[in-house]
């Protein structure tokens, strides 16, 4: 889905992914030390072009870029899909950022998933050993129990409530004040 304005924040702003990203992401998802713990995308720039192009038209599915607030040089990816009722996924998190720009990214994401698009649970999944993302996703409230990915994979199956981020954020968001 695309939206016209960016998620703006202290260090990184969230904008939707356009075609000119389609290289970047592509490097960025390929890349074996940012994509460890994600499905390789086997394509070609073409196929990812074509793939943003609807995307951005499917309005169940919010990807965006994290870009760096001073010089929007794009530094990763993040998203919301798989809408059902009050509920989505967020997800495709990869990031050259360092770690304030990274939590500030699930800032921006959540503030938009629970105060614009009012859901009341985002859920997510991380594989079993990527205890840096599980650690990440704790940082907002989310709760996890074991589960099994699409490919058979031992993860984890989280979720966050919107009380549970409140509380959370609480912590995270008065460092961004002083910035």
């Amino acid at each position: 889905m695309f939206i016209r304005n960016k998620l703006v924040g202290k260090t990184i702003s969230l904008r939707c992914a356009e075609i000119a990203d389609a290289d970047f992401i592509l490097r960025l998802r390929n890349d074996d030390k940012i994509s460890k713990y994600l499905p390789k995308l086997n394509i070609t720039v073409s196929q990812q072009k074509e793939w943003i192009n609807s995307q951005r038209n499917d309005t169940l599915d919010y990807y965006f870029i994290i870009e760096d607030a001073v010089s929007q040089t794009p530094l990763g990816t993040i998203s919301l899909y798989d809408f059902t009722d009050c509920e989505a996924e967020s997800g495709r998190f990869a990031c050259l950022g360092n770690p304030v720009q990274n939590v500030e990214s699930g800032l921006l994401l959540y503030d938009f998933a629970f105060y614009h698009l009012k859901l009341s649970i985002v859920k997510a999944w991380v594989y079993k050993d990527n205890i840096g993302v599980l650690n990440y996703n704790r940082k907002f409230g989310f709760t996890f129990i074991d589960g099994v990915s699409s490919e058979g994979v031992p993860c984890m199956k989280g979720s966050l409530t919107k009380n549970s981020y409140e509380l959370a954020s609480k912590k995270l968001k008065p460092y961004f004040d002083r910035l």
